[in-house]
């Protein structure tokens, strides 16, 4: 049976950290599936088995694009081992793509590497693929000098002139549109684990961090002359996680980003932008933005669900 919506919270969070473990607790929980980022909170969906146990679930992330178009993002999806096998990921392809069309008429977006099952699946179910990268780099490696970066302070200020950095590289392509400040601040500052913000003293790019575990996650980094399309810029970022004693990781999915990764000595993993219902958005009127969803997308890591 497919559940749509419950109210239930433990059995979908005990879910994800026995798939997972140690997803998180009710703080991952708010961040992932609460907020609403100007769209309202997830739509949740579960799988029961005969015996009305929960046995896998996944939600849908609302966004809007820059083009004015709204969206669904996978978030959350989990399946618990006995019921691996069982065609439940399918099943939530299926639901959360409907999902998507009732309620707007749009896409639903799903981030993975390019070895990952679920890609297999989303690629069975029509999704059209968006290349991507994922970035490594592994403390102990030597590489690029480290940038010179100084931590800011988290003030109203920067924290609106980073809103407005994204929204100016995202007005060129396919990005997510943050309604306002606040709505910026609670995806990329306002997580569950710590981040700062950091100035780099040559290029004077802006570069949000999140520090989780051991690694120090890029979620965030830009400036007006959009500094990452050179090699150096990723280099950089990463020589100076590993100069702390920190793993580094990061996105890219714009080709001059991607570009300039592969002129770099950084451990690349490809990966793809899923896009279920491509075709039928590019029909849609377009507004000021990009109406094709299978190119152009100007995306940060910590745009990603």
């Amino acid at each position: 049976m497919l559940l749509i919506n419950p109210e239930e919270v433990a059995p979908y969070l005990s879910g994800l950290n026995e798939s997972f473990g140690q997803w998180g607790g009710q703080q991952a929980w708010d961040w992932t599936f609460g907020r609403g980022c100007g769209e309202g909170p997830a739509s949740r969906l579960v799988v029961t088995g005969d015996d009305g146990a929960w046995i896998a679930g996944s939600a849908v992330s609302w966004r809007t694009l820059t083009g004015g178009h709204r969206v669904g993002i996978m978030t959350g999806s989990w399946t618990l081992p006995a019921a691996r096998g069982s065609g439940c990921f399918s099943t939530f392809i299926r639901q959360s793509s409907a999902l998507v069309q009732q309620s707007s008429g749009g896409a639903l977006l799903s981030f993975v590497t390019a070895a990952n099952a679920s890609r297999r699946r989303l690629e069975a179910s029509g999704a059209d693929l968006v290349d991507s990268l994922y970035v490594r780099s592994a403390f102990g490696t030597r590489g690029a000098p480290p940038a010179r970066l100084h931590s800011e302070q988290v003030t109203p200020a920067l924290t609106t002139e980073l809103w407005h950095l994204h929204a100016q590289q995202s007005a060129g392509g396919n990005g997510f549109a943050y309604p306002d400040a606040d709505s910026f601040a609670g995806q990329f500052l306002r997580r569950p684990n710590p981040t700062a913000i950091y100035r780099d003293a040559d290029t004077g790019i802006l570069a949000i961090f999140e520090q989780a575990h051991d690694t120090d996650r890029l979620l965030f980094a830009g400036g007006p002359d959009e500094p990452r399309e050179r090699p150096e810029i990723w280099s950089g970022l990463a020589a100076w996680a590993n100069a702390r004693g920190r793993n580094f990781f990061g996105f890219a999915i714009h080709p001059d980003h991607c570009a300039a990764l592969r002129a770099t000595s950084l451990e690349l993993i490809p990966g793809f932008l899923c896009v279920n219902g491509a075709s039928a958005q590019t029909d849609l009127d377009p507004g000021p933005g990009p109406s094709d969803l299978r190119s152009d997308w100007v995306l940060q890591s910590g745009d990603r669900m």
